[in-house]
């Protein structure tokens, strides 16, 4: 048996990972409803079957997502500190990550303008 230090521990419990992890779920519930719009499937009896089955999932998929969120962030917030530290923090971990996929997407616009795609 492993024995941790108390700070160690500490942590282990206050991120929460198998919590976390169970954003992925989320996500892939939002993306096969995404997916199932791609009219993947020739026969239409088995597109039907399958609209059928994840007509929903996306919806769901996002509550959960904005709830488990919602959770893990009143989890770790810190007792006592100030809304504007909390926002700053917040900003900080996800505007570059934003910044970066805008530019993503500005750069496939150029190459969508240049090649003349409708």
């Amino acid at each position: 048996m492993i024995l941790e230090s108390p700070a160690i521990a500490r942590e282990r419990r206050h991120r929460l990972p198998s919590l976390t992890a169970l954003r992925f779920f989320a996500a892939l519930c939002v993306f096969i409803y995404h997916a199932s719009s791609m009219l993947i499937f020739r026969s239409i009896a088995v597109r039907d079957d399958y609209a059928f089955v994840v007509q929903n999932i996306g919806y769901l998929g996002v509550s959960f997502f904005f709830v488990l969120s919602g959770f893990i962030l009143t989890w770790n917030a810190r007792p006592g500190e100030p809304r504007r530290s909390f926002i700053r923090r917040r900003l900080a971990r996800i505007y570059p990550s934003h910044l970066v996929m805008l530019l993503v997407a500005l750069a496939l616009f150029g190459v969508t303008i240049a090649t003349g795609y409708p």
